[in-house]
């Protein structure tokens, strides 16, 4: 497929989920959808089920670069019909493993965080509504594939469009990748686009 992609120059390449290997395997191997949507050139559409017309998506963004590389795939216009994007981004939070009293001050350092976080995910929707689309922000606390799962869940989401970074060799397997957690476990289709 890859090859195929790069020949023709194609827009956008799909591939079905592949029968889950297992965590080892998997983390070890790699799944062909995964290696799809980290080796394709172009914007990487992985479907698990009957697509049907897309209408609520949500797009998660990490940050300004994630933001610009998202404004400017959807400058492209991917879809023929309106759609509503919920972009979140999601602030990692664990409690601390320090006194109570240290806890306070941590939280109130994740409030703040979480303030800054969602005047940058509401600037980025109010550019997406400026350009013709129905956006709106939200930012949360968590691990991000979980939230962006859950969210995905609640809003009953046809697609989650996110960006991806394509680690390779010992960085993926170290670091791990949102969109591979997302991938193995989303309720819909996923259209990845490169950040």
């Amino acid at each position: 497929m890859l090859h195929h992609a790069r020949r023709h120059a194609s827009d956008e390449e799909s591939g079905d989920r592949t029968k889950p290997l297992g965590p080892v395997k998997e983390r070890l191997l790699g799944s062909v959808s995964h290696r799809i949507l980290t080796l394709a050139p172009c914007a990487t559409l992985i479907v698990n089920g009957p697509v049907k017309a897309m209408k609520q998506i949500p797009l998660p963004l990490e940050g300004p670069s994630d933001s610009e590389a998202a404004i400017r795939f959807l400058q492209l216009k991917p879809f023929h019909e309106a759609v509503e994007l919920t972009l979140m981004t999601v602030l990692p939070w664990t409690e601390p493993p320090w006194p109570s009293g240290a806890a306070a001050a941590a939280a109130a350092a994740a409030t703040e965080m979480l303030e800054k976080q969602t005047e940058f995910i509401e600037g980025a929707a109010e550019r997406l509504c400026a350009i013709g689309y129905k956006a709106h922000g939200v930012a949360l606390l968590g691990t991000a594939p979980t939230m962006i799962l859950q969210e995905a869940t609640t809003l009953k989401s046809d697609l989650i469009l996110m960006g991806t970074r394509g680690r390779k060799g010992i960085t993926c397997f170290v670091l791990g990748s949102t969109s591979h957690a997302v991938l193995h476990k989303t309720p819909c289709p996923v259209l990845a686009f490169h950040s």
